[in-house]
């Protein structure tokens, strides 16, 4: 069995620093919480608005016209489950 000092990379290992290792957990775990609570703080803010006082461009205008083809897909489906 060799001892740390006699093996070839001895001389360049570092003692294992036991703060950084906690500092790096502590922040693993503050890290989503710094993220997480901002945005927390804007959905909480804004339940008390009121949507409708939101301006919206479409209000008043008429819808333009389209058409969409049947769903006959939904039909048959429908009728196999039953």
């Amino acid at each position: 069995m060799t001892d740390i000092a006699e093996s070839p990379g001895a001389a360049t290992r570092r003692p294992v620093d036991r703060g950084a290792h906690r500092r790096r957990k502590r922040l693993l775990f503050l890290l989503p919480l710094a993220v997480m609570l901002p945005i927390a703080g804007m959905f909480w803010l804004s339940l008390g608005r009121n949507p409708s006082l939101v301006p919206s461009p479409l209000i008043g205008k008429p819808v333009p016209a389209f058409s969409l083809p049947p769903c006959r897909a939904a039909r048959s489906v429908c009728r196999r489950a039953t």
